[in-house]
């Protein structure tokens, strides 16, 4: 795109200041980072384009003003004056006498895109007008008109403009042509066409119309259009119609023009006055959405009449793609849009979810909507059974990682997947490993899935895998075990032998007889019969006040119990003593701190070989103990590293996080107490050779981020950040040679997508954590003072004294006595 010739296109760009001072330049920078952190931060899409725009004559700011337009169409709809603004900065690039055709086309583009957001007669005008001056052929200009009137020339208020523009450019052609002509016959019935169609359809403008019509047609030829029936019905339809047209211009208040349209939407539709043109009530709704485009019930209730009234399916999903991208936070709408979309296009699967969590407030929404969206696939053409296993297993995926916390709420999903296995692809490998799925997402104690579990081994399991199943169930200690008891005893009444059948019955009847000793209803209610009778019998016991000594002089510790270890026996038959186990010694490690390093974080299957080969790079290591169990010889799960010199110990220290075992391996100093020791801590300032990188995808390892910008220079430490089991964060740090290197990967890779995620790349400068640790104590402080001064103020507030010990102020009057004062008293 060209933007050099920018500078003399207009007297308002001449005005506009060239240079830009630092200020301006952060905040643009500034909003910039936040836009690519906050995809769906309107506010910053706002802010940006209202800052640039100010200084759009240079060139750099420029190419930022469009790129944040370009971004922020693709995640909301423009409004009508965003969108003319941009196609005005556009338009001003051309030359009207030598237009560049990139230019030309990418007007046209924009224009197209305009009238898709909201129904803007303005627009549609500055479009009419953009392709008169280009010199546009007659037949494209006419379709556009047409376009134009279908879209917005119903609107009562302004529509007419559209139409008397029409009629306007068929004027200027017919002019150009001779009476006799078939083009001169041929614009003239166009005209007279328009005149008809709009007096066809109830408008503000119709009295002003009918003025105009008599000046084309004659008296007859009138008389015949305004005494039609369509005609009575126009009148008759805007009679109704004009009186909500003046409540609403009267209205002032956002909630009372939300109440007014759908009365006036009800009252299109109960009094039938859009049958003759569904166009009418269609203008209504398109006003009613474009004021109100953040209301999702606006936007549903023009769906569901499209739906039920006019059966256009297409155009409800047209709809609903504009209202999920006013409204992308709906679920509804969203709903609403998948049931839509195979009546239009072929389904993006990786578009759509990704707008999947933004408009889910719960995992079972989220399951919803994938389950919607896998039964469209269900209905394609094209489908084959390995792609919707593909989908189902993705769709579990998303899942897992969206809601981890939240296993519960996939039943739903798994059960719809195990229908399309079992029914549509007979694929029991795949069901039976559905199955272990939902008996471990929470359900092992719900008998109506046991039971559904055991029938689905009766339809297609052996003898060994349906008894596999019902002693899993049995044994898992249900809610309803009675009922599961019933199914396996009458699949040992038809396919089981007499002992299997006895054994059964045995074990039900001892159910059966300890829920009578316990009189527990379910068998779920675990109960135990001694805890009951001392719970009854053992008396209540009293509190004592004891004098103030020391407990723990006087209470003897009871020795943990040993585990009984095998008796050996020798050749002579005697038993021989065990051989004792040495425990790990630590006192060697403990006793030199200063050469000694703590290993935590260490996988329990990794052995001492495995991290001398992971630290290899490390010089002077003297031993590697990881600290086992003095019974079990398992790992701990932490060690010690020994090293021949304090150098060598200090040197080590970066190689904390270092992979062992699929975990990240901690490295940390050793301290003589048993508190938890101190680990190496990183740099927490800015640093200039270093680059900070955020939002890589789950799969993402050390070695392809060093493929990936080891071509900006050389890199001398990659460190991705990881979870304690090794998964990755999807944040890394990479250090650098030199700044220089690190700033051209900054400029270069800060928002390039990877794996459909957009990578945040900056220069590493971590914000100071001691701000961030005062502020919740400020706030809780001042939250709890509030909550003090407003008990007082309702004397709700308590008591903090006993009664008993309160002193009790004396009166404001009252005078001490003398003793001579009681000793008067006592005589009398």
């Amino acid at each position: 795109m060209q933007v050099e010739n920018l500078t003399d296109t207009s007297s308002e760009s001449e005005t506009e200041p060239l240079e830009i001072d630092d200020k301006t330049l952060l905040e643009i920078e500034t909003l910039n980072k936040t836009i690519i952190e906050y995809p769906y931060d309107y506010e910053s899409y706002i802010k940006l384009i209202t800052t640039c725009s100010k200084y759009k004559k240079n060139v750099e700011i420029y190419k930022k003003l469009n790129q944040c337009r370009n971004n922020m169409q693709k995640m909301f709809p423009l409004t009508e004056t965003l969108w003319i603004d941009w196609i005005s900065d556009i338009e001003n690039e051309s030359n009207n006498d030598n237009a560049d055709p990139e230019i030309d086309e990418t007007i046209k583009k924009l224009y197209e895109l305009s009238i898709k957001d909201y129904i803007s007669v303005k627009i549609w005008c500055k479009y009419y007008q953009y392709l008169i001056g280009r010199d546009t052929s007659f037949e494209i200009i006419e379709k556009i008109l047409d376009r134009a009137l279908l879209s917005a020339g119903f609107n009562v208020n302004d529509g007419n403009t559209l139409w008397k523009l029409y009629r306007e450019y068929e004027f200027t052609i017919l002019s150009n042509f001779d009476k006799d002509t078939e083009c001169y016959k041929k614009h003239y019935k166009k005209i007279s066409s328009l005149f008809i169609r709009q007096l066809s359809i109830p408008s503000i403008h119709l009295n002003q119309v009918t003025e105009e019509a008599k000046n084309w047609f004659n008296e007859s030829e009138l008389s015949e259009i305004l005494t039609s029936n369509q005609h009575e019905i126009v009148l008759k339809s805007w009679n109704e119609m004009e009186k909500f047209e003046n409540l609403l211009k009267s209205l002032d208040n956002s909630s009372k023009i939300v109440e007014t349209f759908q009365n006036y939407i009800d009252s299109i539709i109960n009094k039938n006055l859009w049958a003759f043109d569904p166009s009418v009530i269609f203008s209504v709704f398109e006003r009613f959405v474009t004021l109100c485009c953040l209301d999702e019930n606006a936007w549903i209730k023009y769906i569901k009449f499209i739906v039920e009234y006019v059966k256009d399916y297409s155009r409800a999903h047209d709809v609903s793609v504009r209202a999920s991208r006013n409204c992308y936070w709906s679920n509804k709408i969203l709903l609403y849009q998948l049931l839509f979309w195979e009546h239009s296009v072929a389904i993006d699967y990786e578009a759509v979810c990704d707008k999947f969590i933004l408009a889910s407030t719960s995992a079972r929404d989220y399951v919803n909507l994938h389950i919607e969206l896998i039964s469209i696939l269900f209905r394609s053409e094209t489908k084959k059974n390995s792609d919707i296993t593909f989908y189902f297993e993705k769709s579990l995926q998303l899942l897992t990682v969206n809601y981890p916390h939240e296993k519960g709420s996939y039943l739903r999903f798994l059960q719809f997947w195990l229908n399309w296995e079992e029914f549509e692809c007979k694929n029991m490998l795949t069901s039976r490993k559905i199955w272990e799925k939902i008996i471990t997402c929470g359900t092992s104690k719900q008998g109506e899935i046991w039971c559904e579990y055991i029938k689905f081994e009766w339809r297609n399991g052996t003898k060994d895998s349906c008894r596999k199943v019902q002693k899993m169930a049995l044994n898992s200690n249900p809610d309803n075990f009675h009922k599961i008891a019933h199914l396996c005893l009458s699949y040992e009444r038809i396919h089981g032998e007499h002992e299997d059948y006895l054994n059964l019955h045995e074990k039900i009847d001892k159910v059966n007889e300890r829920d009578k000793v316990y009189g527990a209803h379910k068998h779920g209610e675990k109960r135990k019969f001694n805890f009951i009778v001392k719970k009854k019998f053992e008396p209540k016991k009293q509190k004592t006040y004891l004098p103030n000594i020391n407990v723990a002089q006087n209470v003897k510790v009871q020795k943990k119990a040993q585990p009984k270890l095998d008796k050996m026996i020798d050749n002579d038959g005697f038993a021989v003593p065990n051989k004792r186990i040495e425990p790990t010694k630590t006192s060697d490690y403990s006793d030199n701190p200063n050469l000694t390093l703590f290993l935590s974080n260490i996988a329990y299957n990794v052995e001492e070989a495995q991290i001398r080969k992971a630290l290899e790079k490390c010089k002077g290591i003297t031993s590697v103990q990881i600290v086992r169990d003095n019974f079990t010889l398992k790992s701990k799960g932490f060690g010690y590293l020994k090293f021949e010199s304090n150098e060598y110990k200090e040197a080590a220290l970066k190689y904390d996080r270092t992979p062992v075992g699929g975990r990240p391996l901690y490295v940390s100093l050793l301290k003589e107490d048993k508190t938890k020791p101190n680990s190496f801590k990183y740099s927490t300032i800015k640093e200039d050779n270093k680059v900070f990188i955020k939002y890589l995808p789950p799969d993402m390892t050390s070695s392809k981020l060093e493929e990936l910008f080891s071509k900006f220079g050389d890199i001398l430490n990659v460190r991705l950040i990881t979870f304690k089991d090794g998964q990755s964060k999807g944040i890394a740090y990479i250090d650098f040679k030199t700044s220089e290197f690190a700033n051209k990967a900054v400029e270069n890779m800060n928002g390039k997508e990877i794996e459909n995620k957009q990578l945040f790349v900056a220069i590493s400068d971590p914000p100071a954590k001691s701000l961030q640790k005062k502020t919740p104590i400020l706030n809780i402080k001042k939250s709890f003072v509030e909550c003090v001064n407003k008990s007082k103020e309702t004397g709700m507030h308590l008591r903090i004294k006993p009664r008993s010990i309160q002193i009790k102020q004396p009166p404001e009057n009252f005078k001490a006595k003398s003793n001579d004062e009681f000793r008067k008293y006592i005589k009398n």
